[in-house]
């Protein structure tokens, strides 16, 4: 995750500038940008400008419409929803190069009024509504004539525009960004101001695609495709979930969820990456890679890298010292998760920062992941006693107990003879006739758990949900109506495409995707707390949950979850 942000072409026509007035068009695109011009355009130029040309420039850009999303097959595009694909403002950019180091901001043309197909703002000079596209022309704009590096924004953030004012590097822009998803996503009052940026890297835009007429630039605007800065995730829950969880033996109550380490950093546009060789996909082997070829028929065959896209997993690499939190955002405790699984009448969506990795860097500490809480109560314990949903148990190796049947297991550690008041037999009897031999080094591994910090002798019932973990074995406790927490690693390419575990790109988000997960069973316990360690690699032999995935461009990449 979602809605997998796959664009159409979109059309950007664009662009005042010094005297030349540019058009660019922008094919429509499945990823909604939003225009942000906070600066009135001023003529910076001198009378030396006099003597040069001068020409015109106009944009036209295209966007998803807010009727809907269109729906086809896996990894499909989805137009996106109306506060997507909302224009509130658009900022062009015109560089004298493509060297981050020597190149630097020529014209910086920002358009702010754009208003509505009725009645267009005073940059615009027509909105167009399409059957799933809406078409926004600006009006000429002018500037020198010569040869530019053209990076558009729609919906941009005061930073980004601080970024771009004229003689400013283009190194400054295309440098690592420390940001919020409310940064790329929210207008004043709700999250529709999102952040859209080129596609594929800075555009070309030659002496020759500035005309002498307004006229005339309308008529031939640059093309330009953009894309959204974030990338969208959702969760819905199989209608069997109950009846394919059923070896659990257990009620599964409410559920929630929530998106956990998101990526602190981002770059203003997608950074290319190798894309997968469609001629090498077969199942069981690892799909090779070829150099990226920017178009939309490509797009659910792209990745892209990212600020901290190698050597940053403390898991993989243990000598590493640097906080992490430096880099993600994490959960921790037994904090209530938030969102609800979305239903075809009311979809709930979570946004995410761009997180991508080398195929070796694929580790869950790094790895974007979807955090799943469910309510789920064993409906009998070890001894066979009835739980009703929501009460409060612990739990060792799948196998339940209430308080009082821990605390008489503890005191069996020093007294083998201890009654075991559910059971109707002492401690030393039950474990001669314990059919499940890991139930006998019970005692031991308590004891061990006796401490303050952690069960504190056993006198009382634990007031919140916690897990010990000692070298010798796992105890969690769960509180009344607490949930068990899941986390599930977010694919980017499915098996289809990518079927060997751990290979390039099977895990991360890629901005203007929608990852849209399903879960569609439970078969194991989760943990009574947001786990504060994430040991081990995405691909791994077992897993909690079973998930679903599709990823839509959005471009959509549905997830089956199996916990």
């Amino acid at each position: 995750m979602m809605r997998a942000l796959v664009g159409k072409e979109i059309i950007i026509k664009i662009i005042s500038i010094k005297k030349v007035v540019l058009a660019i068009l922008t094919g429509g695109l499945i990823f909604t940008s939003c225009l942000d011009y906070s600066h009135e355009y001023e003529d910076k130029g001198n009378a030396g400008d006099k003597d040069e040309l001068e020409g015109y420039i106009s944009l036209t850009f295209i966007n998803g419409s807010g009727t809907g999303m269109k729906t086809k097959a896996d990894d499909d595009l989805h137009y996106g929803t109306a506060n997507e694909n909302k224009v509130n403002s658009a900022l062009v950019v015109l560089y004298n190069g493509d060297d981050p180091a020597t190149s630097e901001v020529k014209y910086q043309i920002e358009f702010t009024d754009i208003g509505t197909p009725a009645m267009p703002g005073s940059d615009m000079h027509s909105i167009t509504l399409g059957t799933n596209t809406t078409t926004y022309k600006t009006k000429a704009r002018k500037i020198k004539k010569d040869n530019y590096k053209l990076a558009v924004f729609l919906n941009p953030p005061a930073v980004l525009k601080d970024l771009t004012i004229e003689g400013q590097k283009l190194g400054v822009m295309t440098a690592a960004a420390k940001v919020t998803v409310d940064l790329l996503t929210k207008g004043k009052t709700t999250r529709d101001n999102f952040l859209m940026s080129n596609f594929a890297g800075l555009a070309d835009v030659a002496r020759n695609d500035i005309y002498d007429t307004e006229a005339k630039a309308e008529a031939a605007p640059v093309k330009l495709d953009v894309e959204r800065a974030v990338a969208k995730v959702t969760l819905s829950v199989a209608d069997n979930l109950a009846a394919a969880s059923t070896r659990l033996g257990a009620t599964i109550g409410e559920i929630k969820w929530d998106v956990d380490v998101v990526n602190k950093k981002t770059f203003w546009m997608r950074n290319a990456a190798p894309m997968l060789d469609k001629t090498t996909i077969s199942s069981g082997s690892a799909t090779q890679t070829t150099q990226e070829v920017a178009t939309a028929e490509n797009r659910i065959y792209m990745y892209a890298t990212d600020p901290n896209w190698d050597g940053i997993s403390h898991s993989r690499n243990p000598t590493l010292i640097t906080s992490l939190t430096n880099e993600f955002t994490y959960k921790t405790g037994t904090i209530a998760l938030t969102l609800v699984p979305s239903t075809s009448s009311d979809p709930v969506d979570a946004y995410v920062t761009e997180n991508t990795m080398t195929d070796l860097e694929q580790w869950e500490d790094v790895t974007t992941c979807v955090l799943i809480s469910a309510v789920i109560t064993p409906k009998t314990t070890y001894f066979g006693t009835s739980l009703g949903l929501g009460s409060p148990y612990f739990l060792f190796r799948n196998m339940a107990f209430t308080f009082t049947d821990i605390q008489q297991i503890y005191a069996a550690y020093s007294n083998p003879a201890t009654i075991i008041t559910s059971a109707g037999k002492t401690w030393e009897v039950l474990t001669e006739e314990a059919a499940n031999t890991r139930i006998i080094a019970l005692p031991d591994i308590l004891n061990g758990m006796k401490g303050s910090e952690d069960f504190n002798r056993y006198t009382d019932v634990p007031e919140t949900s916690k897990d010990v973990v000692k070298s010798n074995g796992t105890v969690s406790f769960f509180a009344a109506n607490a949930p068990n927490y899941y986390y599930v690693p977010i694919r980017h390419f499915r098996d289809g495409l990518q079927s060997k575990p751990m290979a390039y790109g099977r895990y991360g988000v890629v901005r203007n995707s929608w990852y849209n997960l399903s879960l569609t069973s439970i078969r194991n316990y989760g943990t009574g707390e947001i786990p504060k360690d994430r040991p081990d690699p995405d691909d791994k032999e077992d897993s909690w949950l079973s998930v679903e995935f599709t990823i839509l461009p959005w471009v959509e990449r549905e997830q089956g979850i199996g916990l």
